[in-house]
């Protein structure tokens, strides 16, 4: 009988989209309410929200390198989503740990690049600071791609997931057996009966066996005087 095919894990990008989805409609809020570069706080002394044009990477990375960074990262998000979508294509359905940060990082590459291709930045607003120092200002696509990379990291130290294992249990019979005699001696006739019994027992079952014996005897005495 032919086995059906193992299903891959193309399905994880609907994870992907639904990210993606999140990160353009967070950004188009932030463009329709903020004004850039003017800070909005959420938590005091913890979290504002900050309207940024970003040219670089994740994070302000190489924002100021003069402008070939826009296409450099814009093929690289095309080399790196084409590429973990071909992973996620040999990878297993079920193995979460692998698809999971590979659909992450693909959400992540392609928010971003969305934003290269239309506005030439990538549009940040999420702006996390600790009294005078600022994180540089990120965005969900940022997120999913630090945090697909650090799973990414996190699995494989850990190592693959273990399959169960399951055990079998077999058990085995004793048997026991009984042996008796009996003698019978006298004047006239005698008989005897003798009874037996043994028993063993093993993991998983037990037996017993009863033996039983007979016997007879007969002798005479004569004497004068």
């Amino acid at each position: 009988m032919k086995l059906a095919p193992t299903p891959n894990a193309l399905a994880w990008l609907g994870l992907s989209f639904v990210l993606i989805v999140l990160d353009l409609w967070t950004k188009q809020l932030a463009l329709t309410h903020l004004q850039p570069y003017r800070p909005e706080p959420v938590i005091e002394g913890l979290l504002n929200l900050t309207l940024v044009f970003n040219p670089g990477a994740a994070f302000s990375f190489l924002a100021d390198a003069g402008g070939w960074q826009t296409w450099f990262f814009s093929a690289l998000a095309i080399a790196i989503a084409g590429l973990l979508g071909f992973w996620l294509r040999q990878t297993r359905r079920d193995d979460w740990r692998q698809a999971l940060p590979f659909a992450l990082v693909i959400a992540g590459a392609l928010g971003n690049l969305h934003d290269r291709l239309r506005h030439g930045h990538v549009i940040d607003f999420i702006d996390v600071y600790w009294r005078s120092y600022h994180w540089p200002a990120f965005n969900v696509a940022d997120s999913c791609i630090v945090i697909g990379a650090v799973l990414l990291v996190l699995f494989g130290l850990l190592g693959p997931a273990r399959s169960l294992d399951t055990g079998t249990g077999s058990s085995s019979s004793g048997t026991g057996t009984g042996t008796g005699t009996g003698t019978g001696t006298g004047t006239g006739t005698g008989t005897g009966t003798g009874t037996g019994t043994g028993s063993s027992s093993s993991t998983g079952s037990s037996s017993s066996g009863t033996g039983t014996g007979t016997g007879s005897g007969s002798g005479s005495r004569t004497g004068s005087g």
